[in-house]
């Protein structure tokens, strides 16, 4: 595993804040919203800001791992068989990886606990269970799909596999959150630390592995589900929408 620990840790226990560190806003996503809701004065804003900063670049650390690893993922989707025992080992090396990133997304959440008060945690708890609620779009599903051009026997073989795929991210869902509202416990009493927090996470990880062992399968059976045009067309889109997520990256 990294040393993400090294990294985050001084800032949970030891954050100066209202440093001279001029961090940018944090993205205007989930996380910018949930600080807008909570009303913060201008000092925790730029607490935050630097704990968001510390966190970008911390979380740098992970960048061509990630890359290395999605790579690896695409060659396994794209097989024409589905290579189990390779998949099971992929996801089982880039675990640590995954582990040392959740880990400091705890400490970020528990550094951004410490900023807020007593009433703004309540409203913040709120805002964390609710996060796991809102509408999400089907797998396998949108306006790209239609550029596609199934045929109906195509189309009924999705079918199929978006039924399969809903009910895995349901329960990758349940999961998640699950994981998280324990994770919140443990910042609520005063409790997370690297072993605790360890425990908990040996606790989800096999489920965790295993849904991701599920994605990857179904990812793969939708590919094969296509001809070569229709995959000339998907990594197209691919391509557009990986330089689009750079673009932002550079931009946040």
């Amino acid at each position: 595993m990294k040393p993400l620990t090294k990294l985050l840790l001084p800032l949970v226990v030891g954050l100066t804040f209202g440093a001279a560190v001029q961090a940018k806003e944090p993205p205007r996503g989930h996380l910018f919203k949930m600080f807008e809701a909570l009303q913060l004065s201008e000092q925790q804003r730029q607490d935050i800001r630097t704990l968001f900063k510390q966190g970008r670049e911390d979380m740098g650390v992970f960048r061509e791992d990630r890359r290395a690893t999605y790579e690896q993922m695409q060659a396994l989707i794209k097989a024409d068989n589905w290579d189990a025992q390779a998949a099971q080992t992929l996801l089982e090396q880039s675990s640590a990886d995954r582990q040392a990133a959740m880990w400091g997304k705890a400490q970020m959440r528990q550094a951004v606990w410490q900023v807020l008060t007593s009433d703004q945690r309540e409203q913040w708890q709120d805002i964390q269970e609710q996060r796991f609620d809102g509408p999400r779009g089907e797998p396998f599903s949108g306006r790209w799909l239609k550029k596609l051009e199934l045929t109906d026997e195509q189309q009924q073989a999705l079918e199929t596999l978006q039924v399969a795929a809903s009910a895995a991210r349901q329960q990758s869902q349940t999961l998640r959150q699950g994981f998280a509202d324990a994770e919140l416990d443990l910042i609520e009493q005063g409790k997370l630390n690297e072993q605790n927090w360890q425990a908990l996470y040996n606790q989800y990880q096999p489920q965790f592995l295993n849904l991701e062992l599920q994605k990857l399968v179904q990812r793969h059976d939708f590919y094969q589900l296509l001809s070569e045009d229709q995959r000339s067309a998907l990594q197209q889109r691919m391509e557009k929408r990986q330089k689009r997520q750079k673009h932002q990256h550079r931009q946040s």
